[in-house]
């Protein structure tokens, strides 16, 4: 006989505690670099998030196996969302809080990627979309695209976007020999106007014990850059306090958590916040004193900071978020995002499917090169600087 895929379903923190070994082989077999997964793909951030702020929302694991055993591990929340007047269950990965380079958890098998949308469909109630985002030409995305070939799943693109990442040299010493000529010149010009204000020095922060210092700094730093004034800093939000404090020592434990400071006469003027996996370094927060905006003290660190990661092995500097004419200036390397939809057939999540798929007619209408154009006004790109 064939060796069947079966699904059981997990609804406890507890429960999951026990497929820590298989979470981690699945996330290691999407692969490395910037078109595997990240950080936020590993159990252990879905777990800190799962304590932190998921109390009040259902959360469930499907896990999919054979006789072999753990094939594929489905982690699900489900919250509420208001869509064009249609209050709407929108099923999503708990990671989906703040995710960056994730996936499915299938090792890129569409075999085991069909059978869990299968019982998604079948057999798990509650929900009227499932939002998912992949790497395009990732493992997960293969996966996806054969499954929806194969007839078994009908997917709604939302979103596309870029994201730029720095390709470092292996050679700390030509690190800065392999970035953009104009970028070469800008730091070489504006190092030498900072020299002449004081005493610069890059303090490194990857310990558990270094996390509260690098957080207190981070929130002097914010409190004095342009964002405090937008009302975007995370001095404004205790959701993104909250936050930093849960997963920052989460990941500092795990050795993923790397800090970086640029101090003058020993006062912080910038600082870069991220995650080392595999040999991807992911910038995730980046902030600095406007006083120094002149000086150009973020790109003067983030220059400092990449001589490091290729010391350390790291080989790709994702820059996250979409393409800018910041990140511009350091790169022309990119990879490609994008977020799909699934509708369940209850009647909401066809209501929003009829009243999404109207609205781009709508669109199409009014500007016709806008037709090709996926609809983006289901659900925020939520990563970053709010996590």
């Amino acid at each position: 006989m064939p060796n069947r895929l079966r699904v059981r379903v997990l609804r406890t923190i507890e429960e999951c505690r026990t497929l820590r070994a298989d979470w981690s082989r699945l996330v290691q077999m999407e692969g490395l670099g910037v078109t595997g997964f990240d950080v936020t793909a590993t159990f252990e951030w879905s777990e800190a998030l799962w304590q932190g702020f998921l109390n009040s929302a259902p959360q469930f694991v499907l896990v999919a196996e054979d006789d072999s055993g753990v094939r594929g591990i489905l982690p699900c929340m489900i919250t509420r969302e208001v869509v064009h007047g249609i209050p709407r269950r929108v099923l999503s990965s708990i990671g989906a809080l703040y995710e960056l380079r994730t996936g499915f958890l299938v090792a890129g098998d569409a075999d085991v990627l069909g059978c869990l949308f299968d019982y998604l469909r079948n057999h798990l109630k509650g929900w009227d979309t499932f939002v998912f985002r992949v790497v395009d030409t990732s493992p997960s995305d293969r996966a996806l695209q054969t499954v929806a070939q194969r007839g078994h799943l009908d997917i709604h693109l939302q979103r596309q976007w870029l994201t730029p990442f720095i390709a470092v040299h292996q050679e700390p010493a030509q690190v800065l020999a392999g970035l953009k000529s104009n970028m070469r010149t800008r730091l070489r010009r504006r190092d030498k106007k900072l020299q002449t204000l004081g005493r610069l020095e890059m303090r490194l922060f990857d310990s558990e014990e270094s996390v509260p210092e690098f957080l207190e700094l981070m929130l002097a730093v914010e409190t004095r850059s342009w964002k405090q004034q937008a009302g975007t800093a995370m001095t404004e939000s205790e959701r993104q306090k909250r936050f930093y404090a849960l997963v920052t020592p989460v990941a500092a434990r795990e050795d993923w958590f790397l800090g970086a400071a640029l101090l003058l006469d020993d006062r912080p003027v910038a600082f870069q916040y991220g995650y080392a996996f595999g040999r991807s370094y992911v910038g995730e927060k980046t902030s600095y004193d406007n006083e120094y905006r002149d000086y150009g003290v973020g790109s003067a660190l983030t220059a400092r900071l990449l001589e490091v990661l290729s010391a350390r092995g790291i080989s790709a500097f994702d820059l996250g978020g979409e393409a800018d004419a910041n990140k511009a200036q350091w790169t022309d390397e990119s990879y490609s995002r994008r977020m799909y939809v699934v509708y369940n057939s209850t009647l909401r999540g066809l209501l929003v499917k009829a009243s999404t798929m109207m609205r781009s007619r709508w669109i199409a209408w009014r500007r016709p090169n806008a037709g090709a154009q996926p609809d983006s006004t289901t659900q925020a790109d939520g990563e970053r600087e709010s996590p």
